[in-house]
This record gives structure tokens, C-alpha cells and sequence, in this order.
């Protein structure tokens, strides 16, 4: 990932932002904004914040890059309005792709990194992969799953 500031550059500000996702649900965030052309979107894990630990660490090390970041709570976590639902991906889904388009209006490229409830990191995601990932009609895929598999 290519920057464009030294390692020593330090954050330019830190906004706490709210945006709206398709529910009329408010998803609070925290921008960490280095007027870098990259940002990163940081995802908290179950049972998690975007204040947990891992992720504040991990946005101080992507400021220290100089590489923007943006760090928010999943709807029904932390300070996001509406009822956490188990196992409600695609609900997730939602809410990732309202952060996803609010920051690509912006010219920048951006990745998304998801947390796991232990405090790693799990994966990445690019806009790409949400987007197909969005497409995909998840009963239709459910329904070409063999009965016999385990």
C-alpha cells in the first residue's frame, strides 16, 4: 500500500462521524484522517467496538503509515443505533457497504479489514469482493448444496 506521507507523519485529526445505513439505522464511527489518498475501514468482531483494543492499536499503527483510517460500530454495537441480530451478515453486509460508499465518493481506495472476536484480524475485503458478495443470491447458492454433504 503505497502512502503519501513519512512514517513519522501524525494524524491530521480525529473526527467522530455518523453515517446513516439503509435502515435509517446511525452508524457512529471515528475518522482518523490523514489526508492520505488510502483508507482503511477497520470492522469490530462479535461481541466487540470499534474501541476494542485491537482496532485502536491497529488504526495508531496505520496513522503512525500515514494512511487514514476509519473505525465504526456494526448497528446494534457500541454507539450505532439499532438491535444487534446474531448471525445477521447480511445486515452487516449493510452496514459496510453504506461506510464502503460514503468514503469511495471521496477519490480514495479503500479496504476494509474485519476484527474477530478473539482480537485478530480475520480478512480483508475490497469494495470488489463486498460488492459480488452482495450479488450473490445466498438462498439460490444454499439450494445447490449437495444433501449428503456434511
Amino acid at each position: 500500500m503505497a502512502h503519501t506521507h513519512s512514517a513519522q507523519s501524525p494524524v491530521i485529526q480525529q473526527q467522530r462521524m455518523i453515517i446513516p445505513n439503509k435502515h435509517g439505522e446511525k452508524l457512529v464511527g471515528l475518522l482518523h484522517e490523514t489526508e492520505s489518498k488510502e483508507i482503511v475501514i477497520l470492522c469490530h468482531g462479535f461481541k466487540s467496538t470499534k474501541d476494542y483494543n485491537t482496532l485502536t492499536n491497529l488504526a495508531a499503527a496505520l496513522e503512525k503509515e500515514g494512511i487514514s483510517v476509519f473505525r465504526f460500530d456494526f448497528a446494534g454495537n457500541g454507539e450505532s443505533e439499532g438491535s444487534f441480530q446474531y448471525g445477521n451478515y447480511y445486515r452487516e453486509a449493510d452496514d459496510l457497504h453504506a461506510v464502503l460508499q460514503h468514503f469511495s465518493g471521496e477519490n480514495r481506495v479503500v479496504s476494509a479489514i474485519l476484527g474477530h472476536s478473539k482480537g485478530g484480524v480475520e480478512y480483508r475485503v475490497t469494495e470488489e469482493a463486498l460488492m459480488d458478495s452482495l450479488r450473490t443470491d445466498m438462498h439460490e447458492a444454499c439450494l445447490k448444496i449437495d444433501k449428503e454433504c456434511r
